[in-house]
Formats: structure tokens, sequence, C-alpha cells
């Protein structure tokens, strides 16, 4: 008899703060459906992923450095400054790493990775990606290949379409798939093994 499995993807998160409501909502209905599936008898994938890039990352290391070297501080700085010390209750200890902004997706992640565990979300923690990891390509194209087996990406008119009907989600998407030349490989999606 064969295995059944299930894979549960979902949109990756920019770590430049802790866990946020909006992003717990996220992960606890997917852990919710995770949990169903795995109830049903599936072998559940519920792999973790934290997207590196965007340009808060940067406000928030230029203000940092712009503060510990005292300098003058804009509106900017000062709203970033409230942030960490205020609502996130940043350390003041830490402030020196907060200079690198590979330093402040690394710490966020941590705090979003130990965030998750304590309201127990069952994804896979062992299988944590983010998008600076050399991993992180093989399970983008694992999930092109998924997306493409289950005909969620199609040929329409000689051009990428996502196979589902919502205009609000759809529109936007398709402009992206259509600039991008993905390299869709046929493997077998290593993400739905043991």
């Amino acid at each position: 008899m064969e295995d059944k499995k299930y894979f549960i993807d979902i949109a990756h998160m920019h770590p430049v703060c802790p866990l946020s409501l909006s992003h717990a909502r996220i992960f606890v209905l997917a852990d919710v459906w995770a949990r169903w599936k795995r109830k049903q008898g599936f072998s559940v994938r519920f792999p973790i992923c934290m997207h590196y890039s965007g340009s808060t990352v940067f406000k928030i290391a230029n203000a940092v450095s712009n503060f510990l070297q005292k300098r003058k501080l804009n509106d900017t700085d000062q709203r970033t400054l409230d942030l960490i010390f205020n609502f996130y209750k940043i350390p003041k200890s830490h402030l020196y790493k907060f200079t690198e902004p590979i330093s402040v997706l690394n710490y966020f992640s941590d705090v979003i990775l130990k965030d998750l565990k304590s309201i127990q979300i069952s994804c896979d923690y062992d299988n944590y990606f983010n998008t600076n990891n050399k991993l992180y390509q093989e399970f983008v194209r694992s999930v092109f290949d998924i997306y493409k087996e289950k005909r969620f990406i199609v040929k329409h008119n000689g051009e990428k379409s996502l196979n589902y009907p919502n205009p609000l989600f759809k529109d936007p998407a398709v402009k992206q798939l259509n600039e991008k030349n993905f390299r869709l490989q046929v493997q077998k999606p290593w993400l739905l093994t043991h």
C-alpha cells in the first residue's frame, strides 16, 4: 500500500519582528489542517521558511547604526528604534548585532521559531529554510514541481498561468510568473519523502 503524502506550503515570513498575530493566525490555520490530514493517515510535510529580503531590514540596521554612532536620527530611525526598544523589547545588549541586516534576520528568525514552538505549531522545524540557504532553491523547485504536477501552474495561450479563479490574488501572481522563467525539473519532490 502506497503511503499517502500531503504537503502544506504557506506564505514565507520576512523575519524583521517577533511573531505577529497575522503570521500566527496563518500558522495556526495551517497547523489545524496538518493535524487533520495526519489524523486521516497522511504523512504530512509542513516546512517553514523565512524570506531574507526587503527594505525593512535595512531600515532597522541603519537606524541602529545611527543610534550607536550617535548620529542625528530622522523620523524613520526614531519610529524604528521606538519599536525595537518599547514594543519588541529588544535588550540593548543585542543592539550591536543589529547593525548588520543578516544579524537582524537571524535574530528574529530564531525568535519566531521559538514562538511557533511555544504555541505548539506542528511544522517541520528540522526542515527550516531561509532564502539565503543553498537548499532553498531546491525547496522552491520542489514546490513548483508539486504545483505543476497538481496542475496549479498550467500553460494558457503560451504563457504560464495559475489554475485558480480568484482574480485578486491570481492577476498579480500571473504577472510575476510571466516575468520570470522558472526552470521546472521533473523529479520526485524530496520534501514529500521521509
